[in-house]
């Protein structure tokens, strides 16, 4: 008989001893929320951070943004419907719980809808100039309030998950400034 190897006996252990996490719902709402919340914010500051560069009309910029974000959250939640069902495709499983998928993909629909026009609200209460940036400072306010409320329950790597969830959203920020950039270099 040969001795169990070491990864092996670690990961018989791990499978023993697993944390269970309690979540307040379902695993998948708590993603959806934590994803459509985050991409929402981010996204729509980085649209508005990108028109605000190529065109300072906040009618422009508002209008745009409001627009993108409704086809991003649609975009998003039909995603995650069609991400489940083909999780649960993959993985043989009959559909126990039908709604599921769509429930979930509500749920992260909802939440970028909602988190997408917080975004705006700065520029709006604020205008155009001094808006851009409150909305950038509450966007990396929110994502890290966001990034506490997942640590609240997934205790493991907290420092470094939220530190991640930061510099994505401050990462596709920069990618907004670029897109403007581009824009008013070529004159668009």
């Amino acid at each position: 008989m040969r001795p169990i190897q070491p990864a092996l006996a670690i990961l018989m252990l791990s499978m023993i001893f697993k944390r269970r996490i309690r979540l307040p719902f379902e695993r998948e709402y708590f993603q959806s929320i934590l994803s459509g919340s985050g991409a929402g914010i981010s996204t729509t500051t980085a649209i508005i951070i990108g028109l605000t560069v190529a065109n300072e009309e906040i009618v422009a910029i508002t209008t745009s943004a409001i627009v993108i974000v409704f086809i991003q959250a649609f975009n998003s939640g039909a995603s995650r419907f069609s991400d489940l069902r083909t999780a649960r495709q993959l993985d043989g499983e009959e559909e126990e719980k039908p709604r599921l998928p769509l429930v979930t993909a509500s749920i992260q629909f909802s939440a970028h809808i909602g988190f997408g026009m917080l975004a705006l609200l700065p520029l709006l209460l604020a205008g155009v100039d001094r808006g851009v940036w409150y909305a950038v400072l509450m966007n990396i306010i929110v994502l890290t309030i966001i990034s506490l409320y997942k640590v609240r329950y997934v205790k493991d790597h907290a420092l470094a998950d939220g530190i991640e969830f930061v510099l994505t959203g401050l990462l596709v920020m920069l990618v907004g400034l670029g897109a403007g950039l581009l824009l008013e270099l070529y004159n668009i």
